[in-house]
């Protein structure tokens, strides 16, 4: 069986030196442009502890047959990324979130529950962000950094991260 036409373009001896030089090249200016730390700034001193919250638990948790009132109590938890994630990430108004949210809640539970499952403690993400912050502090000073680290499961088609003046999710 002969091989599709752009396997065979790969399969010349002369196409093969020149993918193995680019990948040589390339892996080279990578590993130095990612090398040593002699080149970063000192972060040690900058002092940033992001809070983080799991806006899913709380909100897959809802009681949906109390919905009014366990909203009520997310959006005291959550005073302002509440309000983001309910009316920006999800596309709900308050007329339409008795049918809405109950319907998400229901869709959404297996995707909750492997979120759950890869990801059951975020403190080593959190470390991750926190340095990055450090960094983008160092250069822009004057910058407010956000000081909570919320994780939340919205529509595929949705917002994969976000961030609001008081906190990244």
């Amino acid at each position: 069986m002969p091989l599709p036409f752009f396997h065979r373009r790969l399969a010349s001896p002369f196409t093969q030196w020149v993918w193995a030089i680019v990948a040589l090249l390339g892996s080279v200016f990578l590993f130095e442009a990612c090398g040593g730390s002699a080149d970063r700034p000192d972060i040690s001193q900058d002092k940033l502890k992001l809070k983080v919250q799991r806006f899913e638990q709380d909100f897959f948790a809802l009681d949906t047959l109390q919905l009014s009132a366990s909203l009520e109590q997310l959006k005291k938890k959550y005073p302002r990324f509440a309000q983001d994630f309910l009316y920006n990430i999800l596309g709900t108004v308050p007329a339409e979130e008795a049918i809405d949210l109950p319907r998400f809640i229901q869709l959404y539970q297996p995707v909750k529950h492997q979120a759950d499952s890869l990801l059951p403690s975020l403190d080593s993400a959190a470390g991750v962000v926190e340095q990055g912050l450090k960094y983008f502090h160092h250069y822009v000073p004057q910058q407010v950094l956000p000081q909570q680290l919320i994780s939340f499961v919205g529509p595929m088609n949705g917002y994969g991260a976000v961030i609001t003046p008081d906190a990244i999710g």
